[in-house]
Parts: structure tokens; C-alpha cells; sequence
């Protein structure tokens, strides 16, 4: 795979445009949970039980009090966030990486106040619902709330749901 590098960054948060004042985004990662399984074997092997909890954060740098007056996530509050990003490869080609975020705000924290620096504030997600596609290519598509988990090869769950009748 060829070396990509970042060229742009974009969101929106609940319909509120960020462009320049992104500082940074860290994206929902997800992470297996596995579990040791001997039986009577002799060599053990791990199966998946399910998924971490998933988290996002992103900070916003320079916010001023307008955006914050009409972009005011309080904790508890469900948000929508749609980070857009445009990576370029070695061979010059643009590669579209979205994330489709919904989650309920866990802090919103400002960092220390300093002279000569932009006021900044992180705003932690504790993600409810996630979905990833890069160059067209779906990543992941997982929603909490209604058990759909597709780690890009299919829903993993979309046989249990039916059989559940949930």
C-alpha cells in the first residue's frame, strides 16, 4: 500500500461546519473481545465476544464564543459528528475517508489558558453508533442501539437479530 498524507479536514457537529478549527480527531477504533476457549483441546484458541466500548474525541482549536454559543454539546447530550478527510497517495491520487459518528458527549473540557495561544476545548464521544468508509470502501458499520455490526465483510449480527426477533 502506498504512503498517504493528509491534506484536508473537515466536520460538521450537529449541522455546525469545522474547518479551521479542527485541532484534531481521534476516531472511533474498535477493538475485539476475546475470550480463551481449551475445551479438550490441547492447543487453546481465542473467540470474539464482542466489541470494547467505543470513544471519538475531537478538538477544536480557536473556537470562538459564537460557534460555542450556537454549537453548545453538553454532557449527556446524544451529537452527530461527520468528519470528512482527503488523504493523498505517492502516486498523487486524493482518497475520500469518511466517519459518520453518532455519540453522547462523556466532557467537554478546555484546556489551560495561556497568553499567545488560541483557546481550545476537547470534546469526548462515547459512540453510539459508527460508521468508516475509506475510498468507497466500507471499514466498519457498527450502532449500539440496534446491535448492527459489520466490520466490512458483512452484518455479523443480522442472523442473530432475526432469530432473536429483535
Amino acid at each position: 500500500m502506498a504512503e498517504r498524507t493528509r491534506r484536508i479536514l473537515a466536520a460538521t457537529m450537529q449541522g455546525y461546519p469545522l474547518l479551521e478549527e479542527i485541532e484534531e480527531f481521534t476516531p472511533t477504533n474498535i477493538e475485539k473481545t476475546m475470550e480463551a476457549s481449551r475445551g479438550g483441546r490441547f492447543v487453546a484458541r481465542e473467540l470474539m465476544v464482542g466489541l470494547e466500548n467505543m470513544a471519538a474525541s475531537i478538538v477544536l482549536n480557536g473556537a470562538d464564543s459564537a460557534l460555542f454559543a450556537d454549537l453548545n454539546p453538553q454532557t449527556g447530550e446524544d451529537v452527530e459528528l461527520y468528519v470528512r478527510e482527503s488523504w493523498e497517495t505517492e502516486d498523487g491520487e486524493a482518497v475520500s475517508v469518511k466517519h459518520e459518528i453518532t455519540g453522547t458527549v462523556n466532557k467537554v473540557e478546555s484546556r489551560a489558558v495561556k497568553m499567545g495561544e488560541f483557546p481550545q476545548r476537547t470534546i469526548e464521544l462515547a459512540v453510539i453508533a459508527s460508521k468508516r468508509t475509506e475510498g468507497g470502501t466500507l471499514i466498519h458499520d457498527i450502532n449500539v442501539r440496534t446491535q448492527k455490526v459489520n466490520l466490512g465483510q458483512g452484518d455479523l449480527m443480522e442472523a442473530h437479530r432475526r432469530a432473536a426477533e429483535v
